[in-house]
């Protein structure tokens, strides 16, 4: 018997609210939240613990929602550069980020909204897509606070369970996890499991594992050691996702997609 083919997007994103860890962090690491802020240059950027994010060069906000925008452009102007065209300055310069674009203006149908979410499936004809974060890829690697890498992580993860929860299972999502504090992140994975549309994805910060090492290695880190203890006994295979200048993710299925 033929059995008709599941397409899933395996490798999602989806856009935080500029808002989510204001509104999701514990009381306690409120004034600590992460938030986007704008600077002297009129450029949005990431502000984490109160100090501005150093890996984010202006106009990166607004290009994570992309999703292609101004790639096709790009291409046409690399293309012509090589054929000996005459590149005009005015023509590189439209290609440019600009302070007036911003991170919600560059958020594309379906980064930031369940349903459109649901409909983009529909369009691209999936059935169901894992959702990773997508600032939660740059923060990692300038913070070194442990306590409150866990907080934005616990915040993040109410949030998206919120987000996929009425989706029908269509949206399945990632929970975050960071590793500075084995035993905290422990309990959070068991406590992410618990939740029935959660995955869970385990982070390490730059500081604890660099980019040169191997997976294997980054897998072996004793910091790894309690989360993947837990993990080794889900009944589904694990995932792995890099992050912007962060070590590996560590991605655990506690249910089948089928």
């Amino acid at each position: 018997m033929k059995t008709e083919e599941l397409v899933i997007d395996c490798d999602g994103h989806i856009l935080e609210p500029p808002d989510l860890w204001e509104k999701y962090i514990d009381p306690k690491y409120r004034e600590r939240a992460m938030r986007i802020r704008v600077g002297e240059d009129g450029f949005e950027y990431l502000e984490i613990d109160n100090k501005r994010a150093k890996m984010t060069q202006p106009g990166l906000l607004a290009s994570l929602g992309g999703m292609g925008k101004k790639v096709e452009d790009a291409k046409k102007l690399r293309e012509a550069a090589m054929s000996g065209e005459t590149i005009k300055p005015e023509q590189a310069r439209m290609l440019a980020p600009k302070p007036e674009d911003t991170y919600l203006k560059g958020a594309a149908f379906g980064t930031m909204d369940m349903k459109e979410r649901i409909e983009l499936l529909k369009q691209e004809g999936m059935e169901r897509a894992i959702l990773y974060p997508t600032i939660g890829l740059l923060w990692e690697a300038e913070l070194f606070d442990a306590e409150l890498s866990a907080a934005y992580c616990r915040a993040y993860n109410r949030w998206i369970a919120d987000f996929c929860r009425d989706s029908a299972g269509k949206l399945i999502p990632i929970a975050h996890i960071s590793l500075g504090d084995p035993a905290e992140a422990a309990r959070e994975l068991e406590r992410a499991l618990d939740i029935p549309v959660m995955q869970v994805e385990c982070a390490a910060t730059y500081g604890l594992f660099q980019p040169r090492d191997s997976i294997a290695g980054r897998c072996q880190h004793p910091l790894a050691v309690p989360v993947l203890r837990i993990g080794q006994h889900l009944r589904d295979a694990s995932m792995m996702h890099d992050g912007h200048r962060t070590a590996v993710a560590i991605c655990f299925s506690n249910r089948r997609l089928r």
